[in-house]
């Protein structure tokens, strides 16, 4: 499946943090969630969900993060 980008903005230090869900709202264990800085020099972090498809991306600097999820 096509994976969704969806651009979110943070104040310094903050987490993104969610699920991984398929069409029908089931969690999505191992799904991989890639998040990079949308502007500037943030860098790329990266992290897979869990067994309930949780996930979460602590310590982002300041700025609009763009995100996408993959999962076979």
């Amino acid at each position: 499946p096509a994976a969704e980008v969806v651009a979110v903005a943070l104040e310094a230090g903050l987490t993104i943090a969610g699920s991984a869900l398929d069409a029908e709202g089931r969690p999505l264990a191992d799904a991989y969630i890639s998040a990079w800085m949308q502007r500037g020099d943030g860098g790329h972090r990266s992290v897979r969900s869990g067994a309930d498809g949780t996930f979460r991306l602590a310590g982002l600097k300041s700025g609009t993060w763009q995100l996408s999820m993959h999962h076979d």
